[in-house]
């Protein structure tokens, strides 16, 4: 049976959150928040939001309409984006809390789902979700998304809550971004991690468990196929997959997921090389890449009933990245925020291992350890919001991390030329049109500048 986490533990973290972010209020906006937010006339304010609908991602674009109609700025969007994370770092302790009592892991579960979620909560790498204000995208969808999850889970394992609920929260996910649609599939991942076994709330679980499970699930399911008919009738939709497949065909996309898959765990490790626009390049995937990540997911799914902590946590990320890296169509071949929910499953092996080793030594070490990783990963995330600040540190870190990459050196161009420094803006649009010199935008910003391309 559920019991809720201990409050002090909840505290813990949303003080973890807070710590890690206090500075992102300082952030401007930045690079697609002024398509998606600034300059999109449908969100600046709820009357714009409602006369443009219906649209795609509506409860993502109302939840910007509020804040622009909230008159509290900047902050506004900050503090709802921090509020967010706040509220899915508990939602992931409860989730991977009710995982651990489900693969009888018992007190060292309970240790491991709060370390896996306080990373969760500190990592830098989740700052694109956070700190970067068009990263709503993936964190209101998690908070939607994990709701849905447990309140699954809550009634599966003690009849609590309304049937409804699991089914009307996945709805509101899939209405904040179509990446949800793996959640059908995040619940199959749950039941698979178990064997039947007898249930005083539903006996049933016993026999005829695939009827339960279909019962169970049956919205679900259902929802999960209306959304890939809205996709397909949606003339945006359309627009945006032929779009996407005529700069990146479909088999040019699929052969350079590996080593986006790789690099994008990777990122988790490499936290002094976070990039908001890395600009990865469309190369096929090497023999070894692809053979790395089939193993990775082979060995999960393998493990899912000998060892349900592995085989959860390596196919939970897996699946997670399913939408946005396989037959989704993409103009980046990675971004960082898609780890936001992906990385759950990581930080989930990360709790279990530091929770194991800990039974090899003394206690106090393995908390000492363990809190001076989340201090170092909370100064590491207060350091990587002040690339935030203003545009020319965000594209001067970009170009610093990514010198092949020439919208880098464009923007950060205009942002040289927006505050008055014409020569810097100079140096900057003439190394992309070094990198790029078919580079339309590069040319006519050099030109605005009173320079000619040829000088």
């Amino acid at each position: 049976m559920a019991h809720a986490p201990p409050q002090r533990d909840v505290f813990l973290l949303l003080a973890l959150a807070l710590a890690a972010y206090a500075n992102a209020f300082q952030g401007a906006f930045q690079f697609d928040d002024y398509n998606v937010i600034v300059l999109n006339p449908r969100v600046q304010s709820l009357a714009a939001w409602w006369q443009s609908m219906p649209g795609i991602r509506p409860l993502l674009k109302f939840s910007y309409a509020l804040n622009l109609s909230s008159g509290l700025g900047l902050f506004g969007f900050h503090l709802f984006n921090l509020a967010l994370h706040g509220a899915n770092g508990i939602l992931v302790y409860r989730v991977l809390r009710a995982f651990a009592r489900r693969a009888g892991m018992e007190q060292h579960g309970e240790q491991a789902a709060w370390f896996a979620a306080a990373l969760f909560v500190v990592h830098p790498i989740n700052s694109e979700a956070v700190t970067y204000l068009s990263g709503r995208s993936m964190s209101l969808m998690t908070l939607f998304y994990l709701g849905s999850l447990l309140a699954y889970v809550r009634r599966a394992e003690n009849g609590r809550g309304a049937a409804w609920l699991s089914p009307a929260l996945f709805a509101g996910a899939l209405l904040v971004k179509e990446s949800a649609l793996t959640l059908p599939l995040a619940l199959l991942l749950w039941e698979t991690t178990d064997r039947p076994r007898p249930n005083a709330v539903h006996p049933e679980l016993v026999e005829g468990r695939t009827e339960f499970l279909a019962a169970r699930q049956g919205w679900h399911w259902a929802l999960l196929a209306a959304g890939l008919l809205a996709i397909a009738a949606s003339p945006t939709y359309r627009w945006m997959l032929a779009a996407s497949w005529t700069v990146h065909p479909l088999s040019e996309s699929l052969s350079a997921q590996p080593h986006a898959i790789l690099y994008l765990a990777g990122q988790a490790l490499r936290i002094v090389s976070l990039n908001a626009d890395p600009a990865l390049p469309w190369t096929p995937s090497s023999g070894v890449e692809s053979a790395v990540v089939a193993a990775a997911l082979l060995f999960g799914l393998a493990q899912l009933r000998r060892r349900p902590w592995l085989g959860f946590g390596l196919t939970w990320f897996f699946l997670q990245l399913l939408p946005t890296h396989t037959l989704w169509p993409r103009l980046d071949a990675v971004n960082e925020r898609h780890f936001y929910l992906a990385g759950i499953g990581l930080f989930w092996l990360a709790g279990h291992a530091a929770s194991r080793l800990a039974e090899y030594g003394k206690p106090w070490w393995w908390r000492l350890a363990a809190a001076l990783l989340i201090v170092a990963l909370t100064v590491a995330t207060a350091q990587r919001n002040s690339v935030y600040r203003d545009e020319i540190s965000f594209w001067k870190d970009v170009a610093a991390k990514a010198p092949h990459n020439p919208r880098a050196f464009n923007n950060l161009g205009y942002a040289y030329s927006q505050a008055g420094r014409a020569a810097e803006a100079e140096r900057a649009y003439r190394r992309a049109l070094a990198l790029a010199p078919e580079n339309l935008r590069a040319s006519a910003n050099l030109r605005a500048l009173g320079k000619t391309v040829e000088e």
